[in-house]
């Protein structure tokens, strides 16, 4: 009697610890990606918005988790037996290092800044790539 009254609690401790293990949370900058290592064979992967992060299992034990666009999102890979080996939150934010954004009128024109600054192209809502700013397509820019 006396062993299982000290064993229970201590199950319910290994299964918090558990649990609280594999739920996290992950900050990813856009259009970039971050590796997860998982603890089991993953069988199934779920993301709450396709629209904020992508998932790509590179195999059974590793998963490739893309910052698609700005937002939170979840993740959930689970096991063969519904069991979850990761569960936690996606953040999808700008990585503003080596980005500046350039003002004319009302719509910013992104670059990237390594060391000379190029225009991001991104399409607008038309589906039709922006417009090249007035000027020279790239900036310099001088060493901190």
């Amino acid at each position: 009697m006396r062993r299982s009254a000290l064993f229970t609690p201590c199950l319910l401790a290994a299964a918090a610890l558990a649990s609280a293990a594999s739920a996290a949370s992950l900050a990813i900058p856009i259009d970039q990606s971050r590796p997860i290592a998982l603890r089991g064979d993953a069988a199934s992967v779920v993301v709450g918005n396709p629209a904020v992060a992508d998932v790509n299992l590179i195999d059974k034990r590793n998963v490739l988790v893309l910052g698609k666009g700005y937002g939170v999102t979840n993740l959930l890979v689970l096991d063969k037996a519904g069991r979850p080996l990761f569960s936690g939150q996606i953040t999808v934010s700008s990585d503003d290092v080596g980005r500046m954004s350039l003002y004319r009128g009302a719509k910013p024109v992104q670059y990237a800044c390594s060391p000379r600054c190029e225009q991001i192209s991104k399409s607008d809502a038309s589906g039709s790539p922006p417009s090249p700013p007035a000027g020279p397509a790239a900036l310099p820019v001088s060493p901190p």
